[in-house]
Formats: C-alpha cells, sequence, structure tokens
C-alpha cells in the first residue's frame, strides 16, 4: 500500500506570487490548488514535484497536470514550462517559504 508523504492541512495555501507574476485571483481554482501542492510538496520532499504526483492527488490526467504547468509557467509563477515543476521565488532561494501566514481570529467567550 502505498502512502502519501504528508497531509495536506486546511490552513495551508498558495504562495505568494514572485515578482511579476499573474496574481492569484486571475487564476482558476484548480491552477491554485496546482500551486499549493507543488509548494507543499517543495517544502516537505525539498526537490521539484513530479507531475505524475499532481496528477494522482487532483485525479486528473498527467497530460492536463502538464497543461496547468505551461500554463502557470507564462503567467509567472513556475521556473520551467514542464515537469518537475518548481515555483519561481523572488530571492533565489528555492527552499525559502513565500506561503502567507494565517492569523487567528478573536474567540468569542
Amino acid at each position: 500500500m502505498s502512502r502519501e508523504p504528508y497531509e495536506i492541512r486546511a490552513d495551508d495555501g498558495p504562495p505568494d506570487p514572485p515578482g511579476g507574476a499573474v496574481p492569484l485571483h486571475h487564476l482558476s481554482t484548480k491552477q491554485r490548488a496546482v500551486l499549493t501542492l507543488i509548494d507543499q510538496y517543495e517544502r516537505f520532499m525539498t526537490e521539484p514535484c513530479p507531475a505524475s504526483w499532481l496528477g494522482r492527488r487532483l485525479a486528473i490526467d498527467r497530460s492536463t497536470v502538464l497543461d496547468h504547468l505551461r500554463a502557470l509557467h507564462g503567467k509567472g509563477w513556475l521556473r520551467t514550462p514542464n515537469a518537475p515543476a518548481s515555483l519561481r521565488r523572488d530571492d533565489g532561494d528555492p527552499l525559502k517559504l513565500q506561503v502567507p501566514t494565517t492569523t487567528g481570529g478573536s474567540a468569542a467567550a
């Protein structure tokens, strides 16, 4: 039985856009999901994310994943238009996290 390397938590979100990239709200829901998974994979595995892994996680065909990767590269989010996928980072450090932190709301008493 194969085991996924980690669990995706609800508070994990897509990374901040690198300079010059299309803003997150201009991406499709599936493209934002692809970015989130690539960011999480890179943080956990410290290496670029394979298209086959993305396809399994999103339950889509590998060719569809490659279409998303090409689109995300064209919009400035990825280093290369093909797999394995690696996010562009503003500071050049591929492992430096740029995930926005969520602030907890005040608890009702």
